[in-house]
Formats: C-alpha cells, structure tokens, sequence
C-alpha cells in the first residue's frame, strides 16, 4: 500500500459492509452496517506555499488547488473540492498546503463504499493538518456534507458514520439528530464476493427513493398522514391495487422490520447465528423482489456461496451490481473458491476493523 514512514501526516478510513437496512438510512430508518479490513489512506507532506497537491493513485488523477478558497465543481462527484469547500465553510483556514497521495485497495464501485471510505479520510486528513480533533459523528456529518450535500445526491450517512466510528454500528436518526450505539462482534465467517459489475449507485438510489416517496404519497391521500417508522405492512397492503410503487413501499417497510428483528437478535444473552443468517436471506429475498437491485450473475453467487457451505448471504449497498456477502460458522474460503472459480469474482476473507485513524 502506502509507507506512512515517508510522509509528515497519514489517516486512513475503513469501507463498509451493510448488515442490515439496505436503502433505509435517506428514509430516515435504521440501519446496522460494518467497518471492513479494506481501506483508504491518504498521506501528505507539508509543503512551502499553501497548495494542496493531491495524486490520487488508484485514478491515476492529479489535482492542485489553492487551500484557503471556495472551488467551483466542473463535473459530479469532485471530493477533493468538496472536501476543502466543506473546511472553507466552516472557517478553518491553512498556513500551508500539504503533498498528498491517496491510495486504497477498496474495489470501487462494488458496493463497499470506497467514495465514502476516501471523503472521510480526506476530511480527517484536512482536520489532522490544523490539529483538530472532532468525534466520529462530526467526521461523519462532514464527510456527508462534502459527498451528498454539496451535490445535492439521493444518499444518507450510514456509509460516512460506519467508516469514521468502525466495527459493527447500529444507528437511529431523526433528522440531524442522530444516535449511534456500537455492537459487539459476531462469531463466524465472512466473506465478500466481488461480482466485477460496477453497480449503477445514484441512479438505483434515485429511481427507489422517487418511487417510495411517491408510493408514500398517494397513500397518504387515501389514509392521512404516514410514518416510515410506524407504517404497518398490513395497512399498505390494504390499499396496494391503488397505490403506485406499492412493491417497493412494501420493501423499504419489510427491511425495516427485518432490521428490528436483527436488533433484538443483538439484545439477547446468546447469539443465534442460524437467527443471523435466516435474517440475512430475508433481506436478500425482499431486494430481489420488491427492490429489484439483483442481477443474474448476484444470484448465482449467492447460490454458490449456499452450495459451499453458507448459512446465508445477501447484496452489499445499493445494489444493480457490486458485491455479495457471504456468511458462515465455519471456515469454507477453499469450498467457495472452487464453487466460484468460473464466474470471474474477487473473493475476501473479511474482518471488522477499526474506523477513521492516524496511522
């Protein structure tokens, strides 16, 4: 990766992997996600004028822009000018530029957040320069301003909260008022499953978050005003041949109790992992069916990985492409190689790990 020996200053951030509450955080609903052993590192060296300089490696991009200044964006998705903009607005200033390389080794466009993974080391990074210090939930609503906000993008801050605070995280919101509660480690096996198809995000993200506000609406036309957190599936249901997008209302609500059951699993004296796992099924049956964020070769994984010897498994992140977890108790990496080895897919051996640090 990267010698952090050679540089003034090295952060790094974790991807993530969604356990439970796909498409569920810009609904305001909960969702319990995990840091992963694959990370963004982001080092630099101060420099003498006050210009950052930033080699993003794994782009083979190089980017100079002035420190203490408001950055117009040419094209979507500029971090790296967000990033700074975010500092601007917030009135930190720079004596100095810095020299920085940014390298990872987290597959882009697969699911495991890397985008979010680089803003948030980004944003520590340009916080680490003046010796700040923020919690992990101010990193996180930072870094979400500078990847969603400041583009005006469909996402929530559940990738952004998973990779600053680490490990398994489960959290609750309420418009900004948000509340992070950590979980302790789940025993078994898990790996990621790297489909090589590069997941259409935005517009997944966009096209399920239009129907179901959509959906919502007609809805609320018919019985008054609704709630994400208290609508019952049994009153959907009632109204569903005359409600467009039912399917996926129904959905985005079935998740949600799935992730509540995934909860009290956590909150009881023993771990049950077939409970896990039976868990873990459902929410990839309901984002195949109701979502439609599956595709062929997603599916043939997944019932690979069942095949090998796994309790269960299910699409990370928005979906249309990327990456598959697999769960089981016991070590099958030899039996899912060679159940794998003619689809052309990356497989990880995958551990939780910690969030945004110094290294």
């Amino acid at each position: 990766m990267i010698d952090t020996s050679e540089y003034d200053l090295c952060v790094s951030a974790p991807g993530r992997i969604t356990l439970f509450g796909e498409h569920q955080d810009y609904f305001g609903l909960p969702v319990m996600s995990a840091a992963i052993n694959l990370r963004i590192f982001v080092c630099g060296t101060r420099r003498n004028d006050n210009y950052f300089h930033i080699t993003l490696r794994d782009l083979n991009q190089e980017i100079t822009l002035e420190s203490n200044k408001l950055h117009l964006y040419q094209k979507p998705r500029e971090y790296i000018k967000s990033g700074l903009n975010v500092m601007y607005k917030e009135g930190y200033r720079y004596k100095n530029g810095y020299s920085c390389i940014i390298k990872g080794n987290i597959p882009m466009h697969s699911g495991l957040s890397s985008s979010s993974a680089l803003v948030v080391a980004w944003i520590m990074f340009l916080l680490r320069v003046l010796n700040v210090n923020v919690s992990p939930l101010t990193l996180a609503k930072l870094a979400h301003r500078a990847e969603v906000i400041e583009f005006n993008e469909p996402g929530g801050i559940q990738d952004h909260i998973t990779s600053s605070f680490g490990k398994i995280v489960y959290f609750e919101q309420n418009n900004d008022d948000i509340h992070v509660f950590r979980i302790g480690n789940i025993p078994g096996y898990f790996y990621v499953v790297d489909s090589h198809q590069p997941k259409p995000t935005l517009e997944i993200l966009a096209r399920i978050k239009q129907s179901v506000f959509m959906a919502k609406q007609k809805l609320e036309k018919l019985i008054g005003p609704t709630d994400f957190k208290t609508l019952s599936l049994d009153e959907v249901n009632k109204y569903c041949d005359r409600v467009p997008y039912c399917k996926e209302l129904i959905g985005i609500l079935k998740i949600r109790d799935i992730t509540q059951e995934a909860i009290s699993l956590f909150r009881r004296a023993s771990f049950d992992p077939l409970v896990f796992a039976r868990l873990l099924n459902e929410q990839q049956k309901v984002l195949c069916e109701n979502l439609n964020v599956s595709t062929e070769k997603i599916n043939k994984i997944f019932e690979k990985g069942i095949d090998a010897g796994a309790l269960g498994g299910k699409i990370i992140g928005s979906g249309g492409g990327g990456c598959v977890l697999i769960y089981s108790m016991t070590d099958i990496s030899d039996k899912l190689h060679q159940e794998l080895k003619h689809l052309n897919v990356s497989i990880y051996n995958t551990k939780f790990d910690d969030g945004a640090r110094a290294e």
